[in-house]
């Protein structure tokens, strides 16, 4: 699944679970897994979940 239009009826909740869960793996030096959850932040489409 390409990541790009994620769509969440609580897209800014599912945000946040991946910013905190970024910040976890940043402190802990899991350094690919924090971009990874910061990238599916950045492709949320919080717009969308509005129209829900």
């Amino acid at each position: 699944m390409s990541k790009a239009g994620i769509h969440s009826a609580d897209g800014a909740d599912l945000a946040a679970v991946y910013v905190e869960r970024g910040n976890r793996c940043s402190s802990d030096g899991v350094y690919e897994r924090a971009i990874a959850d910061y990238d599916y932040t950045v492709a949320i489409d919080l717009d969308a979940s509005e129209e829900v």
